[in-house]
């Protein structure tokens, strides 16, 4: 139900499969990361480590794409993947969304998704620097802002 709701919304609907596993449907494309349409609105789908995606979730999606690994690695921790792949798939979003190649948002739109992307990455830094300090101090070292004063 919810891979088609995502698609009735139009998003596409790409399952996470190991390199070795998923090639057995033709029907159905299989990319690499790198190759997927992150110019357009996407949803990713990644299954348990030990069984991956459901045939029958498989089947209702749009394609499959893998993480490609060099050397003796043949897979990575779920929660590795999914933290490569979105980080991956928000990188190319953002800049789609810079260059002006993306199909599915107009040009206010795409302003104001930056907009906020700015203000949520400074607001972040802003609490990281917070929270270091607050850590700092009940450490028991002094930390200030401003800059140190001078003898008068």
């Amino acid at each position: 139900e919810c891979i088609r709701t995502l698609q009735a919304a139009g998003f596409g609907v790409w399952a996470a499969v190991p390199p070795s596993r998923g090639t057995e449907d033709a029907e159905l494309p299989q990319l690499p990361l790198d190759r997927l349409p992150f110019e357009t609105p996407m949803a990713l789908l990644f299954g348990s480590e030990a069984r991956g995606v459901s045939a029958s979730a498989l089947s209702m999606c749009n394609g499959r794409f893998t993480v490609p690994l060099s050397g003796l690695s043949e897979s990575l921790n779920v929660s590795v993947c999914v933290a490569v792949c979105v980080h991956y798939g928000a990188l190319q979003r953002r800049k789609t969304l810079e260059t002006g190649q993306t199909s599915d948002m107009r040009g206010e739109e795409v302003n104001q998704l930056l907009e906020s992307y700015a203000d949520r990455s400074l607001d972040h830094h802003f609490a990281a620097n917070l929270r270091s300090q607050r850590s700092l101090h009940r450490a028991g070292v002094q930390h200030r802002l401003e800059e140190p004063r001078g003898n008068g």
